[in-house]
């Protein structure tokens, strides 16, 4: 009992392993107490490298802490550590280890191991000890990194890697947490039709019922997002827009009007390339299948006149929009799906939904990562063969938004024509067969996608290049690739 205030009761066991142990004892902060169990294992060890490959579980020597782990059934903090030469390890075991909250913290959710390699004689480990120690580290650390905290399975399964640095307090708690939460975690996915299109929602939860609960109130929240928007729908704010054009202005919801004057932006950047106006010139591109034959020009010129978002008229004061010729259409194809998708991601994560995917047809938003701690993989679709993958793209906390001229078409005398039409000329855009953008929404990847694909290469690859946190991929007419300066792609395997 070398600290006045850490007491063993009758039957408790200690196992000491390395001399660590005692300075924690020393300061009275380590008062693990479990009756007919381990009081506290800590070993000291000292490491500097990268952190091995997933280990199957402890080393087979180490019997005695295979009995105590398992007996705990508690995940175990393994802190690879120098007591006495290592700075970072002196100051993470004085200003963390040995902070009263973590004391506490672990007491009751964890069992610590603590491991020394020091190299003062005063401090050397007896060779029984130091060779355990090798064990440790020959299984869990072979390149040595010092400091390194572990989270272990009872079975010595690794976890993952808790910190390598002095951290504070509340993020190493949080760090230990969120691997705990991972190991227990499954992911549950739910594919449905939304908004014309085939949604397929994952989330990340413990069980089925709370999956059931996050993923239920995703798709109201989304059907919610489409009777807002919809221009096919009689009864929503955006057709009450449309059949008042040329008459009167209409006072809409907020969350409408902010999404509008967004989309705008987005215009005016995209020099006219995306416009919520197309409507009319779609009126004519029907792509549907009953399109034989090209528009006539005469057609197509007066559908031009009903185009072009600078025409519509926004009254922030009252929260109306106006379009002020009849015939003109409000829609929000090419960037509604994508806002559907932040709202969608947004309420998951509020809800607590620390990992998932929002796939609004194509319009992909992903956040945290897989259960097994890996990022989510975003598969690129080659547009010759939309079936086939030809890059996979690590994607955490960010959108992927693929249009291409696959999705979908009409021929008409041997020529494919897009169904992504540029409102400047009245005409399908053409160049290209494919635009992937990564941003950090899907809303502004969506429009910005529409946007490049009308720009072209050269124009849509100047204008990404100039936007910080966006990237692209491109494929042109001819099945070349091109990429934005700040991207590197990882081909399919």
């Amino acid at each position: 009992n070398p600290a006045p205030d850490f007491a063993l009761a009758p039957g408790d066991r200690l196992l000491v392993l390395g001399n660590g142990f005692f300075k924690f004892l020393a300061f009275g902060h380590w008062p693990f107490s479990h009756q007919g169990g381990l009081v506290a294992l800590a070993f000291s060890l000292c490491l500097c490298g990268a952190l091995a490959q997933p280990m199957q579980g402890w080393p087979e020597e180490l019997e005695s802490l295979q009995e105590e782990a398992r007996a705990m059934a508690r995940p175990v903090l393994l802190v690879f550590s120098g007591s006495d030469w290592c700075g970072p390890c002196i100051r993470l075991q004085r200003e963390v280890l040995t902070d009263p909250a973590f004391v506490q913290f672990a007491a009751e959710e964890l069992l610590v191991v603590t491991a020394d390699f020091p190299r003062k004689k005063k401090n050397a480990l007896s060779p029984e000890l130091a060779g355990q120690n090798r064990l440790l580290a020959d299984r869990y650390n072979p390149s040595g990194r010092f400091p390194l905290l572990l989270l272990l399975q009872p079975d010595g399964r690794l976890l993952g890697e808790v910190a390598d640095q002095v951290v504070r307090t509340d993020e190493l708690i949080g760090r230990i947490r969120e691997l705990r939460e991972r190991a227990v975690a499954q992911s549950y996915e739910r594919t449905l039709a939304l908004m014309g299109s085939r949604f397929e929602l994952t989330v990340v939860a413990p069980d089925p019922a709370t999956a059931a609960a996050h993923l239920d109130a995703a798709v109201e929240e989304i059907r919610r997002i489409e009777g807002l928007l919809s221009s096919w729908d009689p009864h929503s704010q955006t057709s009450a827009v449309n059949r008042a054009a040329g008459a009167e202005a209409v006072a809409v919801d907020h969350e409408l009007f902010s999404l509008l004057q967004r989309a705008l932006r987005i215009s005016e950047l995209t020099q006219g390339a995306f416009d919520p106006t197309v409507g009319p010139l779609l009126q004519l591109w029907r792509f549907d299948g009953s399109l034989h034959e090209l528009p006539a020009q005469c057609q197509i010129d007066s559908a031009l006149t009903l185009v072009g978002s600078r025409q519509i008229v926004l009254d922030e004061q009252s929260g109306t929009v106006g379009l002020p010729r009849a015939g003109m259409r409000l829609g929000f194809g090419a960037i509604g799906k994508g806002y559907a998708a932040d709202r969608a991601a947004r309420l998951l994560r509020s809800r607590g939904v620390s990992s998932g995917v929002v796939n609004a047809g194509g319009d992909l938003l992903a956040w945290g990562r897989q259960p097994d701690g890996e990022p989510w993989q975003v598969g690129i679709a080659d547009p010759v063969e939309p079936e086939r993958i030809f890059s996979w793209l690590p994607v955490s906390d960010q959108a992927v938004v693929t249009s291409g001229d696959y999705e979908r078409f009409v021929e008409i005398d041997g020529r494919r024509y897009s169904h992504i039409l540029d409102p400047r000329t009245g005409y399908p855009a053409a160049g290209l067969k494919s635009v992937t953008v990564i941003a950090a929404s899907a809303e502004l990847a969506d429009a910005l996608a529409t946007g490049i694909f009308v720009l072209g290469k050269e124009v849509g690859l100047d204008l990404v290049d100039q936007l910080p946190g966006i990237e692209c991929i491109l494929v042109d007419s001819d099945d070349r690739l091109f990429t934005s300066r700040g991207l590197e792609l990882k081909p399919a395997k």
